[in-house]
C-alpha cells in the first residue's frame, strides 16, 4: 500500500485551512494526516499548527491514538490564547504497517472518507473523536482495517466529486483539481 496527498490553497501557498501531509516514522511505518480547520478565525496559524504538530507527535504507529489528543490540547491552547470559543479542526490520521497489509486510523471532526471497493462502491469511514479543540480525552480509539488489493481509501477536505472514481486518472492531485472549490486536500490509500 502507498499514500498518495495533495493540497491546494489560494494565494499561491501549499496549505492554507486545509492540509494534507505523509513522512515515514521511526518505527519504519508511512503516516498519513488529513485535516482542516472547521471554524474560527487564524485557521492558517492553526492549520500550520496542526501539520507541524502531527509530524512532531506522531513518531509510530504506536502513538496514533494518544496523537489526536495531543493535537485536540494544541488547538485548545491556540483557542484559549485568542480567545476563539468558535475553533475547532478535524483530523485524520493514518498509518500503513511496514510489514503487512494492515492499517490504523483515527480520525477527529468532520471529514469525506471512505473505502471505495473494486467495483466503486463507497463505504464510509468515521472518526471516533470529537472535533479538536473541543476536548478528545485520552487515547482515541483506532480502527484497524486490512484493505483488499482493489480496495482504496478515499479521503478529502470535500465531497469527493461525482464520477471521479470512475475517471482513468485516480490520484489525489485530480480529486482535488475537480473538487470546484480554491482550497481542498485529499489524502489517498491505494494499492502498491
Amino acid at each position: 500500500m502507498r499514500i498518495e496527498v495533495a493540497s491546494h490553497a489560494t494565494h499561491g501557498r501549499k496549505h492554507g485551512v486545509t492540509f494534507a501531509d505523509t513522512w515515514q516514522a521511526s518505527d519504519g511505518a508511512t503516516i498519513g494526516a488529513l485535516g482542516a480547520v472547521l471554524e474560527g478565525g487564524d485557521a492558517t496559524a492553526v492549520i500550520d499548527l496542526m501539520r507541524t504538530g502531527a509530524r512532531a507527535v506522531l513518531t509510530s504507529r504506536n502513538t496514533l491514538g494518544n496523537a489526536l489528543a495531543a493535537l485536540d490540547r494544541i488547538v485548545r491552547h491556540h483557542a484559549h490564547e485568542r480567545r476563539d470559543d468558535d475553533l475547532a479542526a478535524a483530523m485524520l490520521l493514518i498509518a500503513l504497517d511496514p510489514h503487512n497489509d494492515e492499517l490504523l486510523l483515527a480520525g477527529a471532526g468532520q471529514l469525506h472518507a471512505a473505502i471505495v471497493d473494486g467495483a466503486g462502491t463507497s463505504h464510509p469511514l468515521h472518526g471516533h473523536a470529537v472535533a479538536l479543540g473541543t476536548g478528545i480525552a485520552g487515547p482515541v480509539d483506532l480502527q484497524r482495517l486490512r484493505l483488499r488489493r482493489d480496495d482504496a481509501i478515499v479521503a478529502a477536505t470535500v465531497p469527493v466529486p461525482a464520477g471521479w472514481w470512475t475517471a482513468a486518472n485516480r490520484s489525489a492531485e485530480t480529486l482535488v483539481a475537480h473538487a470546484g472549490v480554491p482550497e481542498a486536500s485529499a489524502l489517498l490509500v491505494l494499492p502498491a
